[in-house]
């Protein structure tokens, strides 16, 4: 069960990164970035070193079904307020900014969790410093 969680965990969170990745990037060049991000961003797969790693943590399974819940209910924000023509520029720039502070925190959680250290050596390494996580 908790390899399955980790998975979900991994893949959601991967999902949300390359939406504001891809919105960060996109805004640049259409007013209508969520809609070009889905075209050309491609959520990556959850590395199997990333699921293995937060598999083998002690992390209760429950608190990453949370983090997991917490990363979705962002994503479909993000997509909500992207997709809103009544939402404002700023308004959804201040959803993509909330979006990467979900990613930070989820992540922040899981390092505390685990002995203030990130599980593995890969994805959640990278997604913390590509979201400018800081420090705890």
């Amino acid at each position: 069960m908790i390899v399955e969680t980790a998975a979900a965990f991994v893949s959601t969170i991967s999902a949300l990164s390359s939406v504001v990745k891809a919105i960060t990037a996109a805004k640049k060049f259409s007013d209508d970035a969520l809609a070009l991000s889905e075209r050309i961003s491609i959520t990556r797969e959850p590395q199997n070193n990333s699921v293995r790693a937060l598999a083998a943590t002690t992390i209760d399974d429950d608190f990453i079904k949370i983090a997991t819940e917490n990363i979705q209910r962002a994503l479909e924000r993000l997509k909500k307020d992207w997709r809103d023509p009544s939402v404002t520029q700023a308004g959804k720039d201040s959803s993509l900014e909330a979006a990467s502070y979900v990613i930070c925190s989820e992540l922040r959680r899981i390092k505390t969790l685990n002995g203030n250290a990130l599980p593995g050596d890969d994805r959640f390494h990278e997604l913390w410093a590509s979201h400018g996580c800081p420090s705890i």
